[in-house]
C-alpha cells in the first residue's frame, strides 16, 4: 500500500520538461524577487559619515596654528589649511563585500547648495524618492526636524509651499519658489548639476587655484580645509546602495536540459559594492607635491592621496577582488593622473579600471584665439608643484631646454597622456561642457563686450552662429578623442548635453529620464563595458538632437 505522505508528490512524476522549465524559471523569478527585496535595504536618506585621515592627526593635522617653519611638516599630508584630510567611507555587502567604488569629489551637487543660495545655513535637504522631490526645511524654525527622523507624515502636516514642476531647461528660481521660510517642495527634476565657479575658489566648486590669493580663499571653504566639510553627505548615483539607482537587470534564462544558467543574465552594477568619496581639499587634483613654499599653505595634493590609500588599504581595499576609480570634473582629472599608480596597488588578479566623469579638458582656444586655460594650468603646476606628478612620458617628450613651466603643463591636459595609461579607462564626458564651455572656449575676460553673456551660460540662448562655435569646440572634442576611440580596453559616452558632472546623480546615471545615448543610460553603458558585456563608443550626434539631454540654464540668477 503506497505511503499517504508521499501521494501529494506523484503528479511530479509525470511533469515533461517542459512542465519541469516553467516551474524551474517561476522558482527564479521568485527567487531573484527575493534577492532584490532583500537587498533593498538603504534608504534614500541615508547619510555617510565623514573620516578624517588617521595618520594625519596623529601628526597634528587639523591643529596646525604655526605655519611660519614649513620644514617641521615635510613629510606630512594636509589640506591647503592644515587640517586632516578626509572621506567618507560605507561597507558592502553582499557579494560586493570585496568589490570597490572609489570617487574622487571635486563638486558639491546643486542641493547641497541651496543653503548657500538661500543665505541660510541651517537648512535640512531631503530627497523622497516617491515623489521625486527635494524637500527643504528651515531648522531655524523647525528646529524638531532632523535627517533621521522626518519622514513624509511629517512633511504633510506642515504646509508646502510653491510645489514647483520646473521644466529642466528653464533654470532653478530658488528664490521665486522660496516664499515661504518654514517649508518648501523643489522639484528634484532640474537639480541635477555641479555649479563650478572656475577659477575662483568657491564653496560651491571644485576646479584649482592657481594663485596664492585664491588659495588663501579657498583653504576658507570646504575645498581647502576639513574644518568646513559636512560631517555626513548622501551617496547617490554611482555610490548609492540602493538596487533601483545603482541596479541589476535581469535577462531571460537560458535553458540548458531542466536547468537554467539564470544567475550569468543577472546584470549587476556597483549597488553592493564598498563605496568610498575622496574629499577635494588640496587644489590641484591631489597631484601637488611643494616641499616648501613661502606661502601659509599645503601643497600636498598627491600626500593626501597616498594616505587615503594606505588607509583604505588597511581597511579591506588591499583584498579587493573588483575596483572603479571615478572622479568628477577635477576629480575626473585627478582619476586620469592616478589611475595606473592605483592599479599598482591593488591585487595583481584583481580587476580594475577607472572612469573620468567631466574630466577630459581640452588645451582650446578661447574665442579670441587666446590660450587661457594653459595659462591658468602652468600656474598651478608651477604654485604647487604638480610636475612630478605627472606622466613621465609625457614630461619626458620635452626638449631639456624647453623644459619651463608653460611646457610641463601641457602634462596637465589628458590628451598628452592618456594614451600612457595601461589600466582600461571610461570617459563620460558632455561634448558641450558648460565649465569648458565658460572657461576654456569663453572665459568672461574673452568677452568684454557681453555678446556672449547669455549664450555661455544657457546654450539654449546661443544665437545659430554661436551654436556653430560650440560646434566647433564639440568636433575639436572628438577629434581629440579619435585615437582613444580606437583603443579596445577604453569606453566612452559622450553626450551632446549642456551639463558638466553626470555620474553622481541618480538622474544622470541612472533613471527613467536619464540622458542616453542609443537608448542605454550612463550607467548601463558602464556597466556593458566594467564588465565586458561588449565594447562601448557611445558618442551622440549635435545638439540639440537628443531630447533626453538635461541643459543647464544659468541665466536665472543674473
Amino acid at each position: 500500500m503506497a505511503n499517504p505522505r508521499l501521494r501529494l508528490l506523484l503528479p511530479w512524476r509525470k511533469f515533461s520538461k517542459r512542465d519541469w522549465a516553467i516551474a524551474a524559471f517561476g522558482f527564479t523569478i521568485f527567487f531573484f524577487a527575493l534577492s532584490f527585496t532583500s537587498t533593498k535595504t538603504i534608504a534614500p536618506l541615508d547619510l555617510v559619515d565623514l573620516t578624517l585621515v588617521r595618520h594625519a592627526k596623529d601628526k597634528g593635522a587639523g591643529i596646525v596654528s604655526d605655519l611660519s617653519d614649513f620644514t617641521q611638516f615635510s613629510s606630512t599630508f594636509f589640506c591647503l589649511d592644515g587640517s586632516a584630510p578626509g572621506y567618507h567611507f560605507r561597507s558592502g555587502f553582499g557579494s560586493g563585500s570585496n568589490n570597490w567604488v572609489l570617487h574622487i569629489e571635486s563638486c558639491a551637487l546643486l542641493v547641497e547648495l541651496i543653503p548657500h543660495y538661500l543665505g541660510i545655513q541651517n537648512l535640512v535637504l531631503q530627497h523622497h524618492s516617491q515623489l521625486n522631490l527635494i524637500l527643504v526645511t528651515n531648522l531655524n524654525i523647525s528646529p524638531d526636524l532632523s535627517h533621521e527622523t522626518a519622514e513624509l507624515s511629517s512633511f504633510s502636516r506642515r504646509k508646502f509651499v510653491n510645489l514647483a514642476r520646473v521644466k529642466a531647461s528653464s533654470g532653478i528660481r530658488l528664490d521665486k519658489y522660496f516664499s515661504s521660510p518654514e517649508c518648501i517642495a523643489i522639484s528634484m527634476r532640474p537639480c541635477l548639476s555641479c555649479l563650478l565657479q572656475g577659477h575662483r575658489a568657491s564653496s560651491s566648486g571644485g576646479g584649482w587655484c592657481n594663485t596664492v590669493a585664491s588659495c588663501l580663499i579657498r583653504k576658507t571653504t570646504a575645498l581647502g580645509s576639513s574644518n568646513y566639510m559636512e560631517r555626513q553627505v548622501r551617496f547617490s548615483g554611482i555610490l548609492s546602495h540602493d538596487s533601483s539607482q545603482n541596479p541589476g537587470k535581469f535577462y531571460p534564462a537560458t535553458m540548458h536540459g531542466l536547468f537554467f544558467s539564470s544567475i550569468s543574465h543577472v546584470l549587476f552594477y556597483f549597488f553592493d559594492w564598498n563605496k568610498v568619496k575622496l574629499r577635494y581639499c588640496d587644489g590641484a587634483s591631489f597631484a601637488g607635491n611643494s616641499q616648501k613654499n613661502e606661502t601659509q599653505l599645503f601643497f600636498r595634493g598627491q600626500r593626501i592621496w597616498e594616505a587615503v590609500m594606505d588607509e583604505l588599504l588597511s581597511i579591506g581595499l588591499s583584498n579587493a577582488k573588483q575596483v572603479l576609480l571615478s572622479g568628477c570634473s577635477a576629480g575626473g582629472l585627478a582619476t586620469l593622473i592616478h589611475c595606473d599608480d592605483f592599479r599598482g596597488i591593488l591585487p595583481k588578479d584583481a580587476t580594475v579600471k577607472c572612469l573620468a566623469d567631466a574630466g577630459f579638458f581640452l588645451d582650446e582656444k578661447d574665442v579670441t584665439g587666446n590660450r587661457r586655460i594653459r595659462s591658468f594650468y602652468s600656474d598651478v603646476v608651477h604654485l604647487q608643484g604638480v610636475a612630478s606628478s605627472l606622466d613621465k612620458d609625457c614630461v619626458g617628450r620635452m626638449e631639456p631646454s624647453q623644459a619651463g613651466f608653460l611646457l610641463i603643463a601641457d602634462c596637465f591636459f589628458p590628451q598628452e597622456f592618456i594614451k600612457n595609461i595601461k589600466t582600461p579607462v571610461f570617459l563620460v564626458n558632455p561634448a558641450y561642457d558648460f565649465w569648458q564651455i565658460q572657461h576654456v572656449l569663453i572665459p568672461a575676460e574673452s568677452d568684454p563686450s557681453g555678446k556672449w553673456a547669455k549664450c555661455r551660460l544657457s546654450i539654449q540662448k546661443c544665437s545659430p552662429a554661436q551654436i556653430e562655435i560650440l560646434h566647433g569646440f564639440r568636433n575639436s572634442m572628438l577629434k581629440t578623442l579619435s585615437e582613444f576611440q580606437q583603443n579596445k580596453d577604453g569606453g566612452m559616452f559622450i553626450n551632446s548635453c549642456f551639463s558638466h558632472c553626470q555620474t553622481l546623480m541618480t538622474e544622470t546615471w541612472h533613471s527613467p529620464y536619464s540622458p542616453r545615448i542609443n537608448n542605454k543610460t550612463i550607467a548601463e553603458s558602464v556597466g556593458d563595458w566594467y564588465f565586458n558585456r561588449k565594447l562601448v563608443k557611445q558618442i551622440d550626434c549635435p545638439y540639440p538632437c537628443n531630447p533626453t539631454c538635461y541643459n543647464m540654464d544659468f541665466t536665472w540668477h543674473r
